[in-house]
């Protein structure tokens, strides 16, 4: 037989904080990890960004090209080079 153990209130009080404060210790850890993942999606964020404007720069140079050849397309036409 398990003999029971009379605990007091002061007994169960510390045992109640010492629990939070070792769930506190572990949110602390918690949170660190989450700096950081913040800070890396923040890099990922102006990545991106600096991608998206690159791709923009190359589409509107690819949309000048083609202007440019049906321009091109069109004076040869007019000019009799080609039909």
């Amino acid at each position: 037989m398990v003999k029971k153990q009379e605990i007091t209130i002061d007994k169960l009080a510390e045992m109640v904080q010492h629990g939070f404060e070792s769930i506190d210790k572990r949110f602390e850890t918690i949170d660190k990890r989450f700096e950081s993942i913040d800070k890396r999606f923040n890099q990922v964020d102006q990545k991106m960004e600096g991608l998206k404007q690159q791709i923009q720069g190359v589409s509107n140079r690819i949309d000048n090209m083609a202007d440019h050849g049906r321009r091109i397309t069109r004076l040869e036409r007019k000019a009799g080079i080609v039909e």
